[in-house]
């Protein structure tokens, strides 16, 4: 599709994957800075409205095609970020503990798209911005995390 080809290039960063998996910053930092560059670059309101409409209606396939690179690039980071920090290392089944963690990091990312959700679909007054919330997010999100990789 010309709109996926066309967008895709001005909005994806191939570091981001680097930056959850390799940047040296403790986990919450790096989960924070990745949202917060990603709110502000992908969930500018033209892109992501543009992304809703097309991905509801099926334009030229793009939420398929979107949803597959972050399931290519970043929900394996995010997981793989996620046991590498808490998984004890007894952890026997680590398919099963991988497929909790990606569940875990669908789960973060849900929550900063419906960030943008609200600013730009349901349009609350006085609304804060996306990557001035996401700390919060992250925060209350690693809490979380942890206790659910650690029971593996």
């Amino acid at each position: 599709g010309r709109i996926y080809d066309e967008l895709l290039p001005h909005i994806w960063k191939p570091e981001w994957r680097r930056l959850i998996e390799e940047d040296p910053r403790p986990l919450v930092e790096r989960l924070t800075a990745f949202y917060r560059d990603y709110a502000v670059t992908v969930f500018a309101r033209d892109q992501f409205r543009l992304f809703l409409f097309a991905g509801i209606l099926d334009f030229e396939n793009f939420g398929t095609r979107y949803n597959t690179l972050l399931r290519k690039e970043i929900f394996p980071a995010v997981a793989r970020a996620l046991v590498a920090e808490f998984a004890p290392a007894r952890s026997r089944d680590r398919n099963a503990i991988m497929s909790a963690a990606t569940e875990l990091a669908h789960t973060l990312h849900g929550c900063v798209f419906h960030l943008a959700m609200r600013k730009w679909v349901y349009l609350p007054p006085r609304q804060q911005e996306i990557a001035d919330l996401v700390p919060q997010k992250v925060m209350a999100f690693i809490d979380g995390a942890r206790s659910q990789v650690m029971k593996f």
